[in-house]
Parts: structure tokens; C-alpha cells; sequence
């Protein structure tokens, strides 16, 4: 449970996840801050956020988490008869349809593997690579992390942009950098600044980013489409993640 509000941040999405009452998910947190006396989330009415106490643990537990669950996936595997496991992450249902045919592909290349695909967050978008959860993970680029390796684009969306009913650009079809001038676009927490600066055609250093939203200057230019990569580990001790990329 703990894993998993340390993931969502949420008490009612973390509760829908585990089938539980938001009270059950918020009292059993509160039993393990009295074991360990002190708190693990701090909480306000607008947000949740792990206290220094909770980032380590959170640390801590982690790599011991993702060994038990490959064990598990890996008994379950020979148990079936399976040779091989691939875990495959995604955000979008565009891309999920681009995945599809490549799994097929995939497992008729390569009988006697099992391929899972499961939807990551944007809120957490190299979590579950890092974390070992996914093996590979289809994603939006740019990708500029000296520690995941980049695949060929894959697929490319038009960006979207979601307004109130009564919002100036809802009865508009497309928007522009300029319409969104002095408007405070959200985002979700912990996105790389390139990241945001990238998909908002904003030049470095010219836009303000607070923790979840991002307020823009003018600009003429429009609003970029986003496409999307498959990424994977480049630690030598997950070989498999580049060999499965590149086939």
C-alpha cells in the first residue's frame, strides 16, 4: 500500500488501485507512521507529497519490490512453460493500437515468450523503466536521460489541449503558442524541464515552471505534435530490454 501512494500520490486513486476505501488506504498509512514514529506523506487538501522520511524508505524498498515481482514473473513463466518474459509500457490508446501488431510480430519471431503491455503514467514517466516494472516503454519524445537508450519513432500524435466548457479556445479546433500567452497550462508533477519546454515550443529559459504548471510567454509558433519512442535501460544488466528493442 505504502508502494503504491508513493506512487500515485492520492489517497482515492490509490484506494481505487487496491480495491479499498480511501479511509482503509489512510488509516492503515497512519498505523505505519506510529510504528515508525514519524510521517511518511505529508497532506494537505490539494496535495500529497513524501516526507524525507518516506522518500527513503520509498528508496529502500523499491529494488526489493521489483526483485520480488521478477521472481514471481519468473516462477509463473517456467511453471507455464514459457521461455521469456517481455513487459512493455505505454500512455496513450493510439499508442497501445501501435504496440499491438508489434507484440504479434514479435511473438511469432520469437515462440515461447510471453509479452504483457500495461499503461504507464505521464506523472511518472520513467518510473517503471527505472523501477524495472516495464522492459521497454513506448514514449513521448525527447527522452534525454543518460541512463535510457532511445529506439526509432514508432508513432506521432497531434497535441491536445483540454479547456473548460466556457474557456475562450473551447469553440476553437486548433491553438497556437500565442493563444496560450499569459494562461497557465497544467501538467502533471516531476516532467523534465525540456520535456515541457519541447511540447510547448517555448525556448529554454523563457518559461516559469512551478510544480504543476507552467505559465507562458508570447510566441508565434504553433503547438508541436508529439512523437513517440520506444526506451529502455542502457545498464549493461539488462541486456534483454535492447536485444527485444532492436528485434
Amino acid at each position: 500500500m505504502f508502494l503504491t501512494l508513493a506512487e500515485e500520490l492520492h489517497f482515492a486513486r490509490t484506494a481505487q488501485r487496491l480495491h479499498l476505501s480511501a479511509a482503509a488506504v489512510s488509516q492503515t498509512i497512519s498505523r505505519l507512521e506510529r510504528r515508525f514514529g514519524a510521517p511518511l506523506f505529508t497532506r494537505t487538501t490539494r496535495r500529497v507529497e513524501l516526507t524525507p522520511l518516506g522518500q527513503q524508505l520509498l528508496d529502500d524498498l523499491r529494488p526489493a519490490h521489483a526483485q520480488i515481482q521478477a521472481a514471481i514473473a519468473r516462477a509463473t513463466a517456467s511453471g507455464h512453460g514459457i521461455a521469456g518474459q517481455l513487459d512493455i509500457g505505454y500512455m496513450s490508446a493510439a499508442a497501445a493500437q501501435r504496440v499491438l501488431p508489434l507484440v504479434d510480430a514479435f511473438c511469432e519471431l520469437t515462440p515461447g515468450y510471453q509479452v504483457r503491455i500495461r499503461e504507464t503514467a505521464l506523472a511518472d514517466l520513467y518510473g517503471p523503466l527505472r523501477r524495472a516494472e516495464v522492459d521497454l516503454s513506448l514514449l513521448p519524445l525527447p527522452v534525454d536521460e543518460p541512463d535510457l537508450a532511445v529506439g526509432p519513432v514508432l508513432l506521432s500524435e497531434a497535441a491536445m489541449l483540454a479547456v473548460a466548457v466556457d474557456h475562450p479556445l473551447a469553440g476553437h479546433t486548433c491553438a497556437t503558442s500565442a493563444d496560450l500567452a499569459d494562461q497557465t497550462v497544467l501538467f502533471a508533477q516531476n516532467l523534465p524541464t525540456y520535456w515541457i519546454d519541447h511540447h510547448l515550443s517555448v525556448p529554454e529559459g523563457s518559461a516559469t515552471v512551478t510544480p504543476r504548471s507552467l505559465t507562458l510567454p508570447g510566441s508565434k509558433r504553433s503547438l508541436p505534435t508529439s512523437p513517440q519512442a520506444t526506451a529502455w535501460p542502457s545498464s549493461a544488466h539488462r541486456p534483454n530490454s535492447s536485444t527485444h528493442a532492436r528485434a
